[in-house]
């Protein structure tokens, strides 16, 4: 559900979660966070498309649709593009706060 607020905040907590999360964590475990926030998402993506028999977390059911709601189809695979593309970075050595910050900011 964490993964969910991280979209939902203003800009200033957004960026507060960034700073904060980026410290504690090695790129190893930011890029394991990141494949578990694609599940998430993708997740979010079934909730839009009312296909919620495929859902993983079932137990975010009513969370995810809250959320799916605020974006269109194309908003959500794109964010789902953004995170795959942030593991890049990350795998690259890419400075990992940049990285996170350019995923939040966009969105």
């Amino acid at each position: 559900e964490q993964m969910l607020d991280m979209f939902d905040g203003t800009v200033v907590e957004r960026f507060k979660f960034v700073d904060q999360f980026s410290k504690k964590q090695s790129n190893d475990e930011l890029i394991a966070y990141l494949s578990e926030m694609s599940c998430v998402l993708r997740d979010a993506l079934m909730a839009k498309l009312e296909t919620y028999e495929m859902l993983n977390h079932v137990y975010l059911e009513m969370r995810l649709k809250a959320f799916a709601a605020k974006f269109t189809t194309e908003q959500l695979i794109k964010l789902l593009q953004k995170v795959e593309q942030t593991k890049i970075y990350i795998k690259q050595n890419i400075n990992s706060k940049l990285a996170l910050e350019n995923l939040i900011i966009n969105n």
